[in-house]
């Protein structure tokens, strides 16, 4: 279940809760993030070879325009591997707990991730778009910033 709430074209709290196993992920622009009553603080850069990276891939013919297979392919040869949950909110919830250490989808709709991305921007994350704009390809950099600037 996922609650977003936006004022002037910024997220101002968001909500990503998880029933099965009962983890409430919650943010509040300004005052951080959390999962129940932790806070969520990301950690430093993790090399892309120790890196486990979540994804959302649909396979799709605007994918395959874009070159996004072999980009996945390469990812995943490169890092400790891919995960998909399918969720884009939750996975970026994920990513600001730490349970994965980087995120990249192609065809988000804001709906599909804005939780998500202030989860991971109050704990002290960023989110970045690839290729073309925001709506269409969602990237969260810290381990494969440097893999991206040589794709």
């Amino acid at each position: 279940m996922v609650l977003n709430l936006y004022q002037n074209g910024q997220g101002i709290c968001g909500a990503v809760y998880n029933p099965s196993t009962d983890e409430l992920f919650w943010a509040e622009k300004g005052s951080g993030a959390y999962l129940n009553d932790n806070r969520l603080l990301m950690k430093s850069t993790v090399a892309l070879t120790n890196s486990l990276i979540s994804t959302y891939i649909r396979y799709d013919q605007n994918e395959k325009n874009l070159g996004f297979e072999r980009f996945v392919h390469q990812v995943a040869n490169e890092s400790r591997g891919i995960r998909m949950i399918g969720c884009g909110s939750l996975e970026l919830a994920y990513l600001a707990c730490g349970r994965f250490n980087a995120y990249f989808s192609s065809l988000q709709k804001p709906w599909d991730f804005a939780a998500g991305k202030l989860l991971v921007e109050e704990a002290s994350g960023k989110m970045t778009c690839l290729f073309i704009p925001i709506s269409q390809v969602v990237v969260y950099l810290r381990p494969v910033k440097n893999f991206i600037r040589r794709y």
